[in-house]
């Protein structure tokens, strides 16, 4: 199974959880691991710096598509920062991750 890392930016521990489970609990992702509190320094049309937080999601690169667009759906940010790249693992999370994706 290919799989995939997808990076999203949110504003607070709050929506990172509400996004992360319900990523999980619609099967677009098998784990979610959530970091911060990170600082993000942007310019728009000044130097801004904000006090942001991280989820990281592992899920099969076929999903990545469904999972970025229901991440952007649930999200209150205009333009969030929702990247992926793929990534090797072991095989026992491997099999792990199809396991309980494949769940019902």
């Amino acid at each position: 199974m290919d799989f995939s890392v997808v990076y999203i930016t949110c504003p607070n521990l709050t929506m990172a959880q509400a996004i992360g489970r319900l990523l999980v609990e619609e099967r677009l992702a098998a784990c979610i691991n959530i970091i911060g509190p990170i600082l993000s320094i942007y310019k728009e049309t000044t130097l801004t710096e904000v006090q942001e937080y991280v989820l990281l999601a592992k899920t099969p690169s076929d999903r990545v598509e469904n999972l970025s667009r229901r991440a952007l759906e649930l999200h209150e940010y205009d333009t969030p920062a929702i990247l992926s790249w793929g990534a090797n693992g072991n095989g026992h999370f491997v099999d792990w991750m199809a396991r309980t994706l494949a769940q019902g």
